[in-house]
């Protein structure tokens, strides 16, 4: 019989707002030139204005962003490996956390915290 997983995916939602987030704030930091701000009102010229007179603010948020996802995609790690979690499950652990950060960081360290308890 095969072993249950130990994997939950996060929410669409997280996956969405996460993803939305970090590459827009990618484009602003990298290209801001390929936003079409005009057409995106007064939300476009707040981005034009963060984008273009303020661009180490933006370039500080997004590499500091992408940094601390890669650091909780390495704690993810860390703690399926002291689980002793498959190497799928420590995978699609690690990825997930990767990719949307503290929402797939939660749900684990609560999973870490029942596992301890349970081996205690």
């Amino acid at each position: 019989m095969a072993k249950r997983s130990n994997f939950k995916l996060s929410p669409i939602s997280t996956w969405l707002v996460v993803g939305a987030g970090m590459a827009l704030t990618g484009v602003l930091a990298c290209c801001p030139e390929v936003i079409p701000y005009p057409s995106l009102g007064p939300v476009g010229t707040f981005l034009h204005y963060i984008a273009y007179d303020h661009p180490l603010l933006i370039r500080g948020t997004f590499f500091g962003a992408a940094i601390i996802h890669f650091v909780e995609g390495i704690v993810a790690f860390v703690m399926c490996r002291r689980m002793k979690l498959s190497t799928r499950d420590t995978l699609l652990w690690t990825l997930q956390t990767v990719g949307v950060g503290f929402g797939s960081l939660l749900p684990l360290r609560a999973l870490y915290k029942k596992n301890k308890t349970k081996s205690q």
